[in-house]
């Protein structure tokens, strides 16, 4: 998923910067800023606090893009704008409690679209519509997902904003992948790509769209073209300094060396996803990178290392309210179980993953769950 939060134009070239990637050039030019306004409370220090918050945020320092927004908002409370406190709330739903606690961002994303709903500011509330989806995208909950993407886009499209359009059109591939519809989502992703490439975008989104892209195509086992794409998304990283995203990157590295069966290349990915995933405290993260190399530890027949990992990752996405992967570890842990003859110990988690996997409509997922289901019934193997 990606987010639409931006604050209002500052002086500038601080922002432009920010949208090229150009990161350390970006906070030197806010770092003058500040120095200018010498902690004065304005709309100006609160533009430049939302600013370098989403730029220490892109970069993995959540710590001080949270004071940052916190900052933020004091101001804008202070100073009763609504516009500000708006923004404030988006960019604390929507990039930073979004990592770790998706009921809270969808409060914030709420406020913040009543806000601009108060106001009439159509921008403002398309973003809140998109980032509300991204929160409901997070917890699974991919109908409700649909419907604030799409009614973000359709604000985005009525006041002709392309490049808010190219991400929440990015956004619906994330839908499309995850209910199995791999063609729709690759078409989203590399129509985002191609419209982004004409309009001019960030390293980041670039990076982005080429990690998408590059996990459809792991999911089609198109592995040497994932592999092209998958670095190409570094690549941005690295140019833009990115940081948020390399737990996400490297996991799929993880899984794409797993299935070329290169094992000693995926657990070093998968390793270093795990530690950025950590460092950066984005359970999400941890818990799918968990699951990858619990994958890689059944393919050396580690069992005992493999359970412990995949019920780790379940309790991670669990509590993170991650319906989708953590259905998705539920299904992992069900196919060790059964090729240990423990298919007792598979029954119940199945059950739940297919009742999400049904939910969801995510038919890649569901026929493996059916699959196993049948498999048990027929009573092919014991409870070890």
């Amino acid at each position: 998923m990606i987010t639409t939060q931006k604050p209002k134009a500052v002086a500038g070239t601080d922002e432009r910067y920010e949208q090229q990637g150009e990161y350390a050039q970006a906070l030197d030019w806010l770092d003058k800023g500040f120095t200018a306004l010498n902690g004065s409370t304005s709309l100006e220090e609160a533009e430049l606090s939302l600013l370098a918050g989403l730029i220490n945020a892109r970069q993995g320092n959540f710590v001080r893009a949270r004071e940052l927004c916190e900052r933020g908002l004091q101001v804008g409370v202070a100073l009763n704008d609504i516009a500000v406190q708006a923004r404030t709330y988006n960019l604390l739903g929507g990039i930073i409690e979004l990592r770790s606690d998706s009921s809270r961002a969808l409060e914030r994303c709420k406020e913040s679209l009543r806000q601009y709903e108060q106001i009439g500011n159509v921008y403002g509330q398309a973003t809140s519509h998109n980032l509300i989806a991204n929160g409901y995208f997070a917890r699974g909950e991919l109908s409700l997902a649909d419907v604030h993407y799409r009614q973000s886009l359709d604000l985005f499209t009525q006041i002709g904003h392309v490049y808010n359009q190219v991400l929440v059109n990015n956004n619906l591939g994330g839908i499309a992948i995850k209910q199995g519809r791999l063609a729709a989502a690759l078409g989203y992703y590399q129509q985002a790509t191609r419209q982004l490439t004409q309009i001019g975008g960030s390293l980041w989104v670039l990076g982005a769209l080429h990690l998408n892209i590059g996990s459809t195509l792991i999911q089609r086992m198109e592995l040497d073209a994932a592999a092209i794409e998958l670095q190409r998304a570094l690549d941005y990283f690295e140019q833009g300094q990115v940081r948020d995203l390399l737990p996400e990157l490297y996991g799929l590295f993880a899984e794409l060396r797993w299935r070329q069966n290169d094992l000693d290349s995926a657990d070093d990915y998968g390793q270093r996803s795990l530690a950025l995933a950590r460092e950066l405290e984005t359970p999400r993260e941890e818990g799918h990178n968990l699951r990858i190399i619990g994958e890689i530890a059944l393919a050396r027949q580690q069992i005992d290392e493999a359970e412990r990992y995949f019920q780790a990752s379940y309790t991670l996405l669990h509590e993170a309210g991650d319906d989708y992967e953590s259905a998705r570890t539920q299904l992992a842990l069900a196919r060790l179980y059964m090729v240990t003859d423990r298919a007792e110990l598979a029954r119940s988690g199945l059950a739940e993953a297919a009742e999400i996997f049904s939910r969801l409509g995510a038919q890649l997922d569901l026929p493996e769950a059916q699959r196993l289901i049948a498999q048990i019934q027929r009573g092919g193997l014991v409870d070890g």
